[in-house]
């Protein structure tokens, strides 16, 4: 491993104008394959966007996160991070942006399957908080949006990257490691109002989940391989295993000498002259003598 390979190695390295990670996004991801992550993200959001605004369809209304129907969304505790407000283009863009920014930070030292798998498990981590949160204040405020998502990459970029400088509102410089602290000021003191329309919980929810990632080391990838490793193991045990009855036969078959000495005829002939100088009928007794050797085998 190189030294630019390692994290202490991109740590001031990782900022860009804007804010981190966007301008100089990986073009390959830690396992040296190419990164796809932000990319695939991105086009997944844009498009969901783009095919509600041309059906204007009430798909956002389809995929909120309503308490009255709580116990029918848990399919969709997933597909509310790919779909945004259809009432202009602030909520997605700001969201997409993150994504770049901070997701092209991440799959410098992630690969992009790793960053998928953790990108998809803090949405559905973000959807639970907010639903869990609605049960208990008995809130009817729905949550669409990728945001939850993002606040999760950025906490995980925060602890990567933590002395990386970004501008906030393209202005103020600061050190990643403060925005967290700051987005988290923000939401907490927006839950404070009863107008609120945003899903603060979801987005806290998200945040924790980057910080459990980063902080415990959790590779979901691997995690998923040992689960469905043991799941197969435990299958090929019911099975039933394939016995071999031994036969002392197999081991004492009648011994003809007279072949056994045409055989080693044959062989040193091959050695000395080489396989085209068999006759057919030597070839033919030698192929015999294999076919009888698999049949052994095979009992």
């Amino acid at each position: 491993m190189g030294i630019y390979n390692r994290d202490y190695a991109r740590d001031s390295s990782a900022s860009s104008n804007w804010g981190g990670g966007g301008q100089h996004a990986a073009t390959f991801s830690r396992d040296g394959n190419p990164a796809w992550f932000v990319k695939a993200v991105l086009i997944a959001n844009v498009a969901v966007f783009l095919a509600n605004a041309a059906t204007h369809s009430a798909f956002n209304s389809a995929l909120q996160l309503q308490r009255s129907e709580a116990y029918q969304l848990v399919w969709r505790l997933l597909t509310y991070g790919f779909c945004h407000s259809d009432v202009g283009i602030t909520h997605i863009l700001f969201n997409m942006i993150g994504l770049w920014i901070f997701g092209g930070m991440l799959e410098r030292v992630y690969d992009s399957r790793e960053l998928l798998s953790f990108y998809l498990c803090s949405i559905i981590f973000a959807g639970c908080v907010h639903l869990m949160y609605q049960v208990a204040t008995n809130s009817s405020n729905p949550t669409v949006g990728a945001s939850g998502g993002i606040y999760s990459l950025v906490f995980l970029a925060a602890m990567r990257f933590p002395r990386s400088i970004i501008l906030l509102m393209l202005v103020i410089p600061m050190q990643l490691r403060f925005l967290p602290v700051l987005w988290v000021a923000v939401d907490i003191i927006g839950m404070s109002s009863p107008d609120s329309r945003v899903a603060h919980m979801a987005h806290l929810g998200g945040g924790v989940f980057g910080l459990a990632y980063g902080y415990f080391q959790w590779n979901l990838t691997s995690f998923a391989r040992s689960l469905m490793g043991g799941w197969t193991r435990k299958f090929n045990m019911r099975r039933r295993p394939q016995i071999r009855v031994y036969r002392p036969s197999d081991d004492t078959a009648p011994v003809n000498p007279a072949l056994d000495h045409e055989l080693d005829r044959i062989l040193a002939k091959i050695s000395s002259q080489g396989e085209a100088s068999l006759t057919p009928r030597e070839r033919a007794s030698l192929e015999a003598a294999s076919r009888r050797a698999n049949e052994r085998r095979r009992r």
